[in-house]
């Protein structure tokens, strides 16, 4: 089932109350389409970008949610959120499938405890780029030179 990403701008004049339950509906909605919602990511209260209308702030939602079959779904539940006052704005976005799960990064496997796992160079990369031995730094300067410059030549006239 392809997963999807849809972010909710919401009306900042809502109380909290009422952005909790328009949470909650938009949640009933995707269950109500056959859809799972995996999670509800809240940012709260930000400053927009520009200004919708006369609002110059928004209530951040996320939804993450896997539906079977999109076009038909999908375009219910535009109509609902296009009929809905309180809704600023809304993006729907598939998301692509991953072949691996992601990964944390190195300093969060190191606090957790978890193993850092080096990836190992491949063979082709290491014969396609050698690397030159670094020179042994000494603590004695290098012997003057015994070579004189060569000696210049005077200038020939065209006369």
């Amino acid at each position: 089932m392809p997963n999807y990403e849809c972010a909710v701008v919401l009306a900042p004049t809502l109380s909290d109350e009422q952005v909790q339950e328009q949470i909650e509906t938009i949640k009933t909605w995707f269950t109500g389409l056959g859809a799972q919602v995996s999670d509800v990511d809240v940012w709260g209260r930000k400053r927009l970008a520009y200004p919708i209308g006369k609002n110059q702030e928004g209530f951040y939602v996320i939804y993450y949610f896997t539906l079977d079959r999109e076009q038909p779904r999908l375009v219910e539940f535009e109509k609902r959120v296009n009929t809905t006052e309180s809704i600023l704005r809304h993006l729907v976005i598939r998301l692509p499938l991953l072949k691996e799960p992601p990964r944390l990064p190195k300093e969060e496997e190191e606090a957790e405890g978890g193993e850092v796992e080096r990836a190992a160079e491949p063979a082709e990369e290491a014969e396609a780029a050698p690397t030159a031995p670094v020179p042994e730094a000494t603590a004695e300067p290098p012997a003057p030179s015994t070579e004189q410059p060569p000696a210049e030549t005077p200038p020939v006239s065209t006369e």
